[in-house]
């Protein structure tokens, strides 16, 4: 009885020891995209013919006879990270059909430098940061309410015209004579022009003021007074480039001026000596403000008070010259702007 109590601890010490073995030097499982299907247990052979069941083992040690060693059994060994990752990387059967193409690059943080291969990164500087100007907004021209673009500006009204005439020598009057003529007169402007900054017009334009038939005052021949002269008309125009600002170019208050050739005429005289029509050449100016209401998107109303003058002068002959000085104040007009 005590030999065969002393063999059978031997063939259990024997058993342990091998399975301890075959756990050490078993591989390590390998992980799978798929989920394994639950397997029966597993059992170890062992070389006296005995089995013994890894359910078993893995679950409790078994108990040793009194008098010999129990051996534990080694833990299972665990996949590592990598193992995973590569066993996880799917090959394609053959003879599929390729798959779709590569994307786009990554885009990377502004001011961090781009992958190799993409390229040196370029950002351009603020505006005007540096001396870097890039191509300036673009103009929006004809918007609602803005004084830009094209300009076209119509204008009607009446005034007061004066001139002072005067010549060294008159065949009609025989000898020198000095005069003035004053009256009402009538108004008319037109005007074309485009805008090449916010509210500010530059163009050309005709401004035109005259009266009808009227009388000389205080009229002088060599110096005496005498007998004044009706006149069938005096008339005061100016041709020439013009400027009109607007202050704000959304609002309608402006200023304008002009530079240009003036002429007057004078009309034939059948009170007195004076028998012939004159027309005469110069300079003149013109000065006005004036404020406009919107009436639509592109056009306004409004009024403008202005004076307009002309200096010319002309010779019947040489031995006959006329000079004109003339001046129309004040000048009030109604004015319709597209603009």
């Amino acid at each position: 009885m005590g030999r065969f109590a002393v063999s059978l601890g031997a063939m259990v010490v024997v058993v342990s020891r091998t399975d301890l073995a075959d756990a050490q030097t078993a591989p390590a499982p390998t992980a799978t995209t798929t989920a394994p299907a639950a397997a029966a247990p597993a059992t170890t052979p062992v070389k006296s013919g005995a089995t013994v069941t890894a359910a078993a083992t893995a679950s409790a040690p078994a108990a040793a006879p009194p008098g010999s060693v129990a051996i534990a059994p080694a833990p299972a060994a665990t996949p590592s990270a990598s193992g995973a990752a590569q066993a996880a990387v799917i090959t394609p059967p053959l003879g599929s059909p390729p798959g779709p193409p590569p994307g786009p690059p990554p885009e990377f943080a502004p001011g961090y430098p781009p992958p190799p291969g993409y390229g040196p990164a370029y950002y351009p500087p603020p505006y005007g940061y540096g001396g870097y100007y890039g191509p300036p907004p673009p103009m929006h021209l004809n918007r609602p309410h803005v004084h830009d673009g094209l300009y076209l500006r119509l204008g009607l009204g009446i005034g007061r015209l004066g001139a002072h005439f005067t010549t060294d020598n008159s065949a009609d009057f025989g000898g020198s004579v000095d005069g003035s003529v004053a009256n009402v007169s009538g108004v008319f402007e037109v005007a074309v022009g485009g805008t090449p900054a916010p509210g500010l017009v530059l163009g050309g334009g005709l401004w035109f003021d005259g009266t009808g038939r009227h009388a000389t005052h205080d009229l002088k021949v060599n110096g005496v007074p005498t007998q004044n002269v009706r006149f069938d008309g005096v008339d005061l125009g100016l041709i020439g480039p013009f400027v009109d600002y607007y202050i704000n170019p959304r609002l309608g208050f402006h200023v304008q001026a002009a530079l240009g050739l003036a002429f007057v005429t004078v009309g034939r005289g059948d009170d007195g000596p004076h028998s012939y029509d004159q027309t005469l050449g110069g300079l003149g100016f013109m000065l006005g403000t004036g404020y406009e209401w919107w009436v639509a998107d592109q056009w306004s109303m409004g009024g403008i008070v202005r004076l307009l003058y002309g200096t010319v002068g002309s010779g019947r002959d040489e031995y006959e010259q006329w000079n004109y000085k003339v001046l129309a104040i004040p000048e009030i007009a109604f004015v319709a702007t597209y603009h």
